[in-house]
Formats: structure tokens, C-alpha cells, sequence
């Protein structure tokens, strides 16, 4: 991969991005689970049957425990996955102002950019009579043709081993892939020599095109390794099988696919920059690569830029654009045609906490934020929301039984887990399972209900309608206390547990706060699990001395409760404050204020009385040792070392 010299600004943003925490956030699945195979006690008649084991059978069996790696390389994978991802959209980051350097611009612009090509890109500004808006999207089309073959015919793609592919596991630590360190006056003097690789090719065309104003996008394909994959992959394995097919081809005398083979078997023939340009006329992005395919493409159903499932050095996971302004935006739903099914499988936001570290990560690293964007940014942005959304509803159903799985859109069935129901049960659909007659149902994955009790139910703020019917009963297991997370309901084991839905209950509402008396359980607390639990006319107030203000004033109030925390086997409340009356609520705050000020004083003082302690103890040590001093004289302390009879015989001549 290339490397250059960053700004300052990224190493401080790299520090912030990568403040995560992967301990509470499972991503895996234990489906691998031990299998108890004790035999029962033999009755009184036994018939004894010898069998001979297949050895090969067995050792198949503990070869595959070793085939699957451990829970730490897990998170290790997750976390290499995730600081490479930081890594290269910061790199993505760092071109794209390269690119944007106004000499460079300059140059470009009067060396290369004619009238003409100015002419077809922007015919609305050379145009006498007002045209239709089509028409002037077909001229915008051709200049963007004319400018890629152009580019294309100019420079020279001289190095075609080098560019950023897709590593695997076994790779990432290894130095067999050597980089070239590029820094911005090594970038721009290749592209003003018109020979550098082919990643530089498309950032060049990219400044040629903003150069003769065109809101173009530097898009880039990055390749992190998949953390989803639990297994020991053999490192020559899927090369060999490409060089083989590669070999094939030249066999039967067919020309590589696509129109661009690299001479490095571990690069991809399909790209991993290539270009966007903003067509004003009919509102929407247009695709262009003029290094590899040499293509203007308007997408519609599938991209050409796509690679295959089966390639294992170009995976097109997440697909990030680089616009003019500076702004971040992951367009991977426009290039993946199986987004829902298989491409959210193997990306990091395809769990909710993940989602919204992604989303803020990409905002950091914008430079605008959606309050400061323009009016045309913001247009541009709602336009491409609505093609995503539109492409999202024309994927269709998955064709696989295995995509169907945590599918958000579609689900089966047969996979749906234990507290999961169907409600309403009205199938949308049918799939048949490969090798078999059966018809399957597809339902839509909103129709999916979960299933909670009636103390998990209340801790969400809600409770059970009148007359809500049990939809399943299952056995309850021994409460586990992990961690601080509260995750199973205070239920006895060996209890049945009723599982109601979301639609068999309602929103809770306390009883109301009377005559400035709080409701309380028969704790003396009030339960605060949500803000809709908070009784009408109380107030919760959240701080330190909140309850001993609240028995200074001599008023009524109640400790509440949010959750537990757990140590051990114990369970104990957590309590960040009270609730009060509203017309308390005022006078409260202030003595808790007044509380405040007294502990920061008395801090004070105290840490004032410690430092007058520490100058008494000096002073009086001082004092001693002056009395000593004059009292029975100073002691000397020579560095020469002195001999015990030396010392008998200066007592000698003083007696």
C-alpha cells in the first residue's frame, strides 16, 4: 500500500476514532458447542457390539476444532478491521486534498482542458438558445467521454504491480509487500509527468476534472481484511486457483477479463479509485473509470465496476466518496447489488452500536458538517438518500437461504430465535431451498415481534394490556450476573417465564404526584427505568447531595432508581438521584448548589491544613536541630572514610 506523509491533524484524529471498546459489543455467534455423549447406566441384560472407528473420520473431527480460531484472535481481527478502516479514509482524506491544490488545478486546466471539452461539460453556460435539460445531459456525457479517453491516451499507467489490494490474515503482518512512501511533491510531480500507477492515474483524472469545474468525487473501494471470517485460511490456496484460471484463458487463446490484466497475480484486474461527476442536468452521479474499464457509466441496476463474490483481492465492502468540498460519504448501496444480503454481512456497522461509531467517524472526518453545508450540498445529499432507498427496495428478496439470515428486511421462519414471533403472519413471498421441493414463506422482517416478560417489559417502561394472552412459555435459567449489563430477568429457575409482545402492552404511567408526596415502592424508592416513568408533576434531579438538600428543605422525596450493578453474586441498586415535587425542584437545586460550595471550601481547607501541618513538622525539626547544634556542636560529616581506631585514638588524647 502507499504511504505519504500526513498532516498533523491526522495522527489527532486517528487518536480520537479508535476510542472505542469491543468488550460489551459481541459480534459472534458460539455455534460451535460440546456435545455431552455420556452413556446411560447398562440394564441388567447387555449386548456388547463391537465397532471398528474410522480413524480418518476422527481425526477430521479434531482437525477442524484447530481449523477455527480462538475468541482473542476474534477481537483481534475486529480491531486490525476497524484501525485499517480509520487508516485508509484518512488516506482517502489526505489525496483528496492533494488533489484540490489550486497550482496543480491551474496547470491542469491550461495545458488541457480546451474550449471545447469546456463547451460539452458545461453547455448551459455556452448555449445561445435555452435547450432541454436532456439534451444538455447528452453533451455532458460526451465531454466526460472525450476527457476519459483523452486522460487515458496521455498517461502512462507504468507500474501496474503496484496499488492497494485486499490482504488476508496471514499477510497482515508479514513484509512481503513492499510500499513506496509518497509525499505530496512526489504525487504531483507524477501527475505532471503524466507516468505513475494506476491508483495514481485516477486521482489525476480526478484534478482534471475539477479542474475544468466539475464536481467530481474521488471514490475509493477500501480493502480491510474480513474480520467476519472465523477460520484458518491457507495463504496459497486462492492464489494458485487464480494463476490456474489465468493460465487457462491463455490456453484457449482468450484474452484476460476484464480489459486490464496486472502482471502482480495479487492485484485485481477491477479497480480500486476510479471517478464521479455530479450531472446537474438530470440530477445524479456519474461513474467514470479511465484506467481499467475506460467507462462512463450511469448506474441503473449493476455497477461494471462491481467485482465478483470469488475475488478474493478486490471485496467491495465499503465504498467511500471524496467530494471537492471535503465531505465524507459512504456510497457503498450505488456499486453493491446484493447490499442487504451479503455486502451488510461482512461490514462492522451491520450492529447498531458499530452503526453509530461509523456514522460519527465519517462526520469527524468531514470537513462540513451538515449544519454548514451549502444549499447544493444538501440537495445533492437528499437526491442520493432517495436512490439508496430506492435501490435498497428493487435488491428483492435474497436467493440463498443462508442470506435470509438477520436479513432487515425479509426473514424466515425457521431461522427466527427463541423470543421472536410472527405478528401479523402474512407471508410476502416463497423460497425454494436447493435440492428440494419444499416452498418456504418469507415474511417481512417488521412483522417480526420480540418477546420479552413482564418484569423486562416494565423495565422498558411498559406493562401488559388487560387481557394479554401468552405467546410462549419457556423455562427460565439460573440468573447469570455478568459484567454491569443486566441481560435476564429476576426469575427463578426451574419458574416458567410468559413472553409477551410489544403490541399486548402499553406505556406506563405512575401514579401522579399529590400534595407534594412522592409514590414510592414498598422500598421507600421510586423505579425510573425511562424518562416516561418519572410521575406526573415530579422532577428528577440528578446530584450529589440532592437527597441531603431534600431533608434540609424537610421535603418528600424518593431515591430513584435507573438499573443495577452487579458484583459478584450480589445485586445493588443504582441510584443517580431523586425525585421531587416540581415546585420543589428549584429550591432543592440551590441548596444542593450551597452543598457544593461547602465541600469544595472544606476541600480547601483541608488541603490548606495538611500543608501547615507538613511547615510545623519542618519548623520544629529545624529548631531541634539548632539547639543540638549549639548544645553539643555540629557534626562534620567528612567524605573520607573513617577507621574505628582512629577514632579510639582522638578519645585517648582528649582524656
Amino acid at each position: 500500500d502507499n504511504e505519504e506523509s500526513d498532516d498533523d491533524d491526522s495522527d489527532d484524529e486517528l487518536e480520537d476514532l479508535l476510542n472505542f471498546d469491543s468488550d460489551n459489543k459481541n459480534l459472534f455467534l458460539d455455534v460451535f458447542k460440546n456435545i455431552n455423549t455420556d452413556s446411560s447406566k447398562p440394564d441388567e441384560e447387555v449386548l456388547n457390539v463391537t465397532i471398528k472407528k474410522n480413524l480418518n473420520e476422527s481425526n477430521k473431527k479434531k482437525n477442524r476444532k484447530f481449523l477455527i480460531i480462538s475468541k482473542e484472535e476474534r477481537d483481534f481481527r475486529k480491531k486490525i478491521h476497524i484501525l485499517y478502516l480509520v487508516c485508509m479514509i484518512i488516506h482517502g482524506k489526505i489525496r483528496n486534498k492533494w488533489i484540490n491544490d489550486p497550482m496543480l488545478l491551474n496547470f491542469l486546466l491550461a495545458n488541457f482542458i480546451t474550449k471545447k471539452v469546456l463547451t460539452e461539460l458545461h453547455p448551459h453556460k455556452f448555449s445561445n438558445k435555452k435547450q432541454l435539460n436532456g439534451l444538455y445531459s447528452r453533451k455532458f456525457l460526451d465531454g466526460l467521454k472525450r476527457l476519459m479517453l483523452f486522460w487515458s491516451n496521455i498517461f502512462k499507467v507504468s507500474n501496474y504491480n503496484s496499488g492497494i489490494f485486499k490482504k488476508k490474515w496471514s499477510e497482515i503482518l508479514s513484509n512481503d509487500f513492499p510500499s513506496e512512501s509518497i509525499d505530496f511533491n512526489k504525487f504531483v510531480d507524477y501527475i505532471l509527468r503524466l507516468n505513475a500507477g494506476r491508483d495514481i492515474a485516477v486521482q489525476g483524472f480526478v484534478a482534471l476534472l475539477r479542474a475544468a469545474d466539475v464536481n467530481a468525487r474521488l471514490v475509493f473501494s477500501l480493502q480491510p481484511p474480513d474480520f467476519t471470517s472465523i477460520s484458518k485460511t491457507n495463504l496459497d490456496l486462492n492464489l494458485e486457483m487464480e494463476t490456474d484460471s489465468l493460465n487457462k484463458r491463455k490456453r484457449l487463446g482468450l484474452s484476460p477479463t476484464p480489459l486490464l490484466r496486472p502482471l502482480n497475480p495479487y492485484l485485481s484486474p477491477y479497480p480500486v479509485f476510479w471517478a464521479e461527476a455530479w450531472n446537474p442536468y438530470i440530477k445524479k452521479w456519474i461513474t467514470i473509470d479511465p484506467v481499467h474499464f475506460k467507462i462512463v457509466e450511469n448506474i441503473v441496476r449493476k455497477s461494471k465496476l462491481e467485482p465478483p463474490l470469488n475475488d478474493v483481492r478486490n471485496q467491495l465492502t465499503y465504498v467511500i466518496g471524496f467530494d471537492k468540498f471535503g465531505n465524507i460519504k459512504d456510497i457503498t448501496r450505488r456499486y453493491a447489488s446484493n447490499y442487504l444480503s451479503k455486502t451488510r454481512r461482512k461490514r462492522i456497522d451491520r450492529v447498531d452500536n458499530w452503526s453509530l461509531w461509523y456514522k460519527k467517524m465519517l462526520e469527524k472526518l468531514s470537513k462540513k458538517s451538515n449544519n454548514k453545508k451549502s444549499k447544493l450540498e444538501k440537495e445533492i445529499d437528499f437526491l442520493e438518500d432517495l436512490e439508496f432507498k430506492k435501490r435498497d427496495i428493487n435488491e428483492g428478496m435474497p436467493n440463498s437461504y443462508q442470506d435470509f439470515k438477520n436479513h432487515p428486511v425479509y426473514a424466515l421462519e425457521e431461522q427466527l430465535k427463541q423470543n421472536e414471533i410472527l405478528y401479523p403472519k402474512k407471508a410476502c413471498g416463497t423460497i425454494k431451498l436447493k435440492g428440494k421441493n419444499k416452498l418456504l414463506k418469507v415474511y417481512r422482517r417488521e412483522n417480526v415481534q420480540k418477546l420479552k416478560s413482564v418484569r423486562a417489559w416494565f423495565i422498558s417502561g411498559r406493562i401488559l394490556k388487560v387481557g394479554a394472552r401468552t405467546l410462549r412459555i419457556r423455562k427460565a435459567k439460573p440468573m447469570k450476573l455478568r459484567g454491569k449489563n443486566f441481560t435476564r430477568d429476576f426469575d427463578e429457575e426451574n419458574e416458567d417465564v410468559r413472553l409477551y409482545a410489544e403490541f399486548q402492552t402499553e406505556l406506563y404511567k405512575p401514579p401522579p404526584v399529590k400534595d407534594g408526596k412522592v409514590p414510592k415502592t414498598e422500598y421507600g424508592k421510586i423505579e425510573v427505568f425511562q424518562k416516561s416513568m418519572i410521575p406526573e408533576g415530579g422532577a428528577l434531579i440528578r446530584e450529589k447531595f440532592a437527597a441531603r438538600a431534600a431533608k434540609i428543605i424537610g421535603v418528600d422525596y424518593a431515591l430513584a432508581v435507573e438499573g443495577f450493578e452487579f458484583s459478584g453474586r450480589s445485586v445493588t441498586s443504582k441510584i443517580p438521584g431523586i425525585v421531587v415535587a416540581e415546585e420543589y425542584k428549584e429550591a432543592v437545586l440551590l441548596v444542593c448548589d450551597q452543598l457544593c460550595q461547602e465541600q469544595i471550601e472544606q476541600e480547601r481547607n483541608d488541603i490548606e491544613m495538611i500543608a501547615l501541618n507538613a511547615w510545623k513538622i519542618l519548623i520544629n525539626s529545624l529548631v531541634v536541630e539548632d539547639r543540638l547544634n549549639r548544645e553539643h556542636g555540629e557534626i562534620i560529616e567528612d567524605k573520607k572514610t573513617i577507621n574505628s581506631k582512629d577514632i579510639m585514638e582522638s578519645d585517648l588524647k582528649d582524656n
